[in-house]
């Protein structure tokens, strides 16, 4: 006879937790990162409800129409998807890369850009 073995459930997540001493000067870093990351969040979260204003004020506005703009229906909702994860961070790195080419520091001898 064969031993049944019973198997862990696929939704098990395992997590670690540790203790942070930070010295003055880490407390510092950590500070400035975590000031970072509410930065990132804040911007991702604007652009998530633009997104989606724009999508729920489209809608409204095709509901009332008559269903003869089916087509053209279509193609506005293309212009204007629903905000998901991945599309908001594929436009904040789109937003960081162009801002990257067209950022320019001033030359420091001529006070020239």
């Amino acid at each position: 006879m064969a031993e049944q073995v019973k198997e862990a459930p696929a939704e098990l997540i395992q997590t670690r937790v540790y203790e942070l001493r930070p010295n003055k000067t880490m407390r510092k870093v950590l500070d400035e990162a975590c000031d970072y990351r509410r930065y990132c969040w804040n911007q991702g979260l604007a652009l998530w409800n633009e997104m989606y204003k724009a999508r729920q004020t489209l809608k409204s506005s095709l509901s009332t129409d008559s269903k003869k703009l089916a087509e053209e229906q279509k193609v506005l909702l293309k212009d204007k998807p629903s905000p998901s994860e991945r599309r908001v961070r594929n436009m904040l790195v789109a937003d960081k890369k162009r801002l990257a080419v067209y950022t320019v520091s001033p030359d420091s001898a001529t006070g020239n850009f």
